[in-house]
């Protein structure tokens, strides 16, 4: 019986021992994942930031131009139907006032959202510099 117990309490330790050390690694590989994953977005994210800062004064205008157009086009419809849905619809003028409001909000949101992550990208980017130029120094 004696032999029983120490033979139960190998194999509870090597189990324990198993779980931990593959636990372990799981941990390990998760973490280096992780690490690359972060090490993804990062050159995605100055990737991204070369590409926005370096856009001319006219594609950013017609990117905001495009920006604004799919804004209105979703703010029309977002106006149109929350009319509708606060009992609204039977009454046409005030469907398409609402309509007409949503669509000039999310037009102006829209390219403004456009606008405001070109400026981001650029200020990125010229702090990266600095930051990479005081490396150098």
């Amino acid at each position: 019986q004696n032999q029983n117990q120490n033979q139960n309490q190998n194999q509870n330790q090597y189990a324990h021992t198993t779980k931990s050390s593959t636990f372990s690694s799981r941990k390990s590989t998760t973490s280096s994942a992780r690490s690359q994953q972060d090490q993804d977005f990062k050159n995605f994210m100055n990737m991204f930031d070369e590409t926005v800062s370096s856009m001319s004064e006219e594609e950013l205008n017609m990117a905001m131009g495009a920006a604004s157009v799919v804004g209105s086009v979703i703010g029309s419809i977002i106006g149109a139907r929350a009319t509708n849905n606060r009992g609204g619809g039977g009454n046409s003028m005030i469907t398409s006032a609402a309509s007409m409001m949503g669509s000039a909000m999310a037009s102006q949101a829209a390219s403004t959202l456009v606008k405001s992550v070109h400026e981001d990208s650029r200020q990125r980017v010229l702090e990266r510099e600095e930051r990479v130029a005081r490396i150098r120094r």
